[in-house]
């Protein structure tokens, strides 16, 4: 079983006293249709907090995921993280800023703060940041900072004992959210860990133990469900996001939480039926 646990867990505490934490890019949140994030809602009774939003890199979840988790009572943390080469950018430029903010991809705080924040746009780096793509970019340096922030959470995580989980919507290490893009069938048969190099592979083999071996879009292929969206590209619908839930954040979230009364096999299929209106 491939879930991370803060050893040791109190079990003496109660469920209901636990804050779940959740955070991770547009397979989390800001989704036309529910996404695992809203089918763990569904299930729980739970405090929960989701910070998601479209266009996350991995540096932003997994930092917001920390911050707000020192400022929460009880924390267990649940991230899905993302393709390494979503690049998180964090200006404390009041004039871009105000750019950042008129754009499809909002700025990100961390805390509240009013003089800085992320600017996350998925795999897309339009303006300034295409110049420093350009000239500056580096997969394997996308890969470490994943590597480090990774470790980082994990570190953190086992050291003030909070239960944690690690997801992720795609194979990150296999492929970029840029190749799934332009040909998602070539790319999701690239080999195993594929952007694993001699240099990134030493911090690799520090977090490898903590990481799914299958992401949310690979469990959609192995059950032969649909998961390329004619206008949404690599985003699965509720169903891919439920059998996901079952396999993997269900069994994790039940040591923790008591489960509701009610029929998420119904609004599945709804949600369901959502994406395949819209997969014109």
């Amino acid at each position: 079983m491939y879930l991370a646990l803060a050893e040791p867990w109190d079990g003496g505490k109660q469920m209901s006293n636990y804050n779940l934490i959740i955070n991770g890019a547009s397979c989390t949140a800001n989704s036309p249709w529910k996404t695992w994030a809203d089918l763990v809602q569904e299930r729980y009774k739970i405090n929960i907090n989701n910070m998601g939003q479209k266009g996350l890199g991995n540096e932003a979840i997994i930092t917001k995921a920390l911050m707000s988790a020192y400022n929460t009572n009880n924390p267990i943390i649940v991230v899905m993280l993302t393709s390494v080469d979503k690049w998180d950018w964090y200006t404390s430029s009041t004039k871009y800023i105000k750019k950042i903010n008129k754009e499809k991809h909002k700025g990100y705080v961390l805390n509240n703060e009013t003089d800085g924040l992320y600017w996350s746009t998925g795999s897309w780096f339009p303006l300034y940041k295409k110049y420093y793509k350009t000239h500056y970019f580096s997969i394997r340096q996308m890969v470490l900072n994943t590597l480090k922030h990774i470790l980082l959470l994990i570190k953190t995580c086992q050291s003030k004992k909070w239960p944690f989980l690690i997801l992720n919507d795609v194979q990150i290490f296999d492929y970029t959210e840029e190749d799934l893009i332009k040909n998602f069938d070539r790319a999701t048969k690239k080999p195993t860990n594929n952007l694993i190099d001699e240099i990134t592979k030493t911090f690799y083999n520090d977090i490898k133990k903590y990481m799914h071996k299958e992401s949310l879009i690979f469990t959609g292929k192995k059950n032969n469900l649909p998961i390329n969206h004619s206008k949404f590209g690599p985003h699965p619908g509720t169903a891919v996001h439920y059998v996901y839930c079952k396999e993997r954040v269900f069994p994790f979230l039940d040591k923790f939480f008591s489960v509701k009364k009610n029929n998420l096999d119904s609004i599945v299929k709804l949600e369901q039926k959502l994406w395949e209106n819209t997969n014109k």
